[in-house]
């Protein structure tokens, strides 16, 4: 017994000392517990329980979906203890239940939402939005609440929008503002996305960071901002970053007078949609004189 509890130490010194190394080369975030939460979540909806934890040792899969999914599975184990915690954020759960409009439950190694009317949907037979979005907010909800040994995560998200209305992607939004502005845990999120309406969400969230600033800087309060945007939601400017990847060539997107994202990239699309139907009354109109 001695011996085991002396081997543990060894290790427990020597990976403080790795993580020290690290820290100090490449800064504190370096250190964080990493996820990667691919695209295509919906995969997992229909796999079975454990399968993961049986295929964990097959290095012939992809080790990130072989990772993921271990610990996807793992987390839905205790998500019911989480959620029904009564020190929980109402207002994260609320948003959660907004996004999958319903409540998600497991029973008996079974996953099952249930919405407002009571009725309660096997996953499997979920739509393919709620398959996709489950897997990122039950990891979002339980990365609030359990301990990182590396003083914090950085998540990568692929896609949070796949599948979404327009109005559930600005909910994903917000609770990804949520995760990251909570006192429980620090978080570093990389975000890959082809949505406008998740760049112009988040675009309002710093902008309501920014009046934030602005406003205690003047000494002014800011019950109204509030009002519009919860407080929980603001976002820091400048612990935001925005590229674009095109034609190997990275591009910043955040202008540094405004501090926002470029209304370039956010209204491209629809300025070309916009003058490709002006053009289509003038056609209409001009026939008819």
């Amino acid at each position: 017994m001695l011996y085991l509890f002396i081997i543990f130490k060894l290790k427990r010194q020597i990976n403080e000392k790795i993580q020290n190394c690290v820290k100090n080369e490449l800064g504190s975030l370096s250190t964080f517990d990493q996820f990667f939460i691919p695209a295509g979540r919906s995969f997992f909806a229909n796999i079975q329980s454990s399968i993961f934890s049986f295929l964990s040792d097959n290095r012939s899969l992809d080790p990130f979906l072989i990772e993921f999914g271990s610990f996807y599975e793992n987390l839905k184990r205790f998500y019911n203890d989480i959620i029904f915690d009564e020190k929980n954020d109402k207002e994260y759960d609320e948003l959660i239940s907004q996004v999958l409009n319903s409540t998600y439950v497991r029973e008996k190694e079974k996953d099952y939402l249930v919405h407002k009317d009571q009725r309660k949907v096997n996953l499997t037979n979920a739509s393919s939005g709620q398959q996709e979005t489950l897997p990122l907010v039950i990891i979002l909800k339980t990365l609030t609440k359990i301990h990182s040994k590396g003083r914090g995560f950085t998540l990568y998200i692929e896609e949070p929008e796949a599948h979404l209305f327009p109005t559930a992607q600005k909910r994903i939004v917000e609770l990804l503002a949520r995760t990251f502005n909570g006192t429980e845990n620090k978080f570093q999120i990389y975000v890959t996305t082809h949505s406008p309406y998740i760049l112009s969400s988040f675009n309002n969230l710093i902008y309501s960071g920014n009046i934030k600033n602005k406003l205690e800087l003047e000494g002014k309060k800011n019950d109204k901002l509030n009002k519009v945007i919860p407080t929980k939601e603001q976002l820091d400017g400048d612990l935001f970053s925005v590229y674009s990847l095109r034609n190997n060539e990275q591009r910043y997107l955040i202008e540094k007078e405004s501090n926002l994202i470029s209304p370039t990239i956010l209204d491209s699309v629809s300025d070309e949609i916009s003058i490709e139907f002006d053009k289509l009354l003038n056609i209409d109109f001009s026939n008819e004189l």
